[in-house]
């Protein structure tokens, strides 16, 4: 992918679009999937800007929390009230 401006969204519905600025990057010719990237992770990749994180930001992401984590489906039975 060549570095430069591109137009995101907006193709649907009318929805507004945006532009962003995107460095040049190679694209892989193979499919992974979630479960052979999570191996790759815990041997321990990261993400290149990881790499520079400070102390402070290492700090902030210790703190985040994913609401989704330990989140239940709620199930409607349509022979309950």
């Amino acid at each position: 992918m060549r570095e430069g401006s591109y137009r995101i969204g907006g193709w649907e519905n009318d929805q507004p679009s945006a532009t962003v600025q995107l460095p040049a990057f190679w694209l892989g010719c193979y499919p992974i999937t979630v479960a052979q990237y999570v191996p790759f992770v815990a041997e321990g990749y990261s993400a290149g800007a990881q790499r520079w994180w400070t102390p402070a930001e290492w700090k902030w992401k210790a703190k985040r929390t994913n609401p989704w984590d330990g989140a239940t489906l709620s199930t409607v039975s349509p022979t309950s009230r």
